[in-house]
């Protein structure tokens, strides 16, 4: 299956516990060069199970999405959420821009294994100020915002690498895991190398 070319837009006033793609159980799925912005919760939802050790689902891909404005309004989500594993799945360059709320940009939660992440631009991981009150409760909000994170004991197997960010502060504590070659850019674009730009530039959904 594949999800190609949709703007997704101001969904989820409601009820905003939705996210902008959710995706479940599924095999050889791509969703790519999509704009996805202003909303409450999580730009794009991939995977469910928290702690299964084995899952149905596989070779599965988010590519070249431009996500943006993002977890407005709750928290504990990211531009892109993944949930359990999915052996041979792949994260590739997204553009991911103003995530308000905690946690990351790319967030890798319970259970997620084996994705290759890389060639990711993610820029403005930061907390709103006033904060909503659904974030009141986390008094060290500011510190614990991340580029990414691998989160708790039950997520394995994951390799980030080859990422751009403005923001040097990720998490892990996800077993046989690494976070490596990342490259902190600068404020102004201008001095980003020619891989950061070309991920800005092609992200997003394209002219036929």
């Amino acid at each position: 299956m594949a999800i190609y070319q949709n703007l997704i837009k101001n969904v989820a006033v409601e009820y905003s516990g939705c996210v902008g793609l959710f995706a479940g159980y599924l095999v050889n799925t791509t969703i790519a060069h999509n704009d996805i912005e202003e909303l409450p919760y999580t730009g794009i939802s991939l995977g469910w199970g928290w702690d299964a050790k084995t899952s149905y689902a596989r070779d599965n891909h988010i590519l070249n999405n431009k996500i943006q404005n993002v977890v407005l309004k709750l928290s504990d989500g990211g531009g892109i959420y993944t949930l359990g594993p999915q052996p041979g799945s792949k994260v590739r360059g997204n553009y991911i821009h103003n995530v308000k709320n905690l946690y990351a940009g790319i967030y890798h939660d319970e259970g997620s294994a084996f994705f290759d992440t890389y060639h990711n631009l993610i820029l403005e991981v930061k907390v709103l100020f006033p904060r909503p009150p659904t974030l009141r409760l986390y008094k060290s909000a500011l510190v614990k915002q991340e580029w990414t994170r691998l989160n708790y004991g039950s997520a394995h197997d994951l390799n980030v690498h080859d990422c751009f960010t403005d923001q040097p502060t990720f998490h892990t504590d996800a077993k046989k895991s690494t976070i490596k070659d990342t490259v902190i850019l600068q404020k102004d674009p201008q001095t980003w190398p020619v891989q950061a730009k070309a991920i800005r530039d092609n992200a997003g959904r394209k002219e036929n």
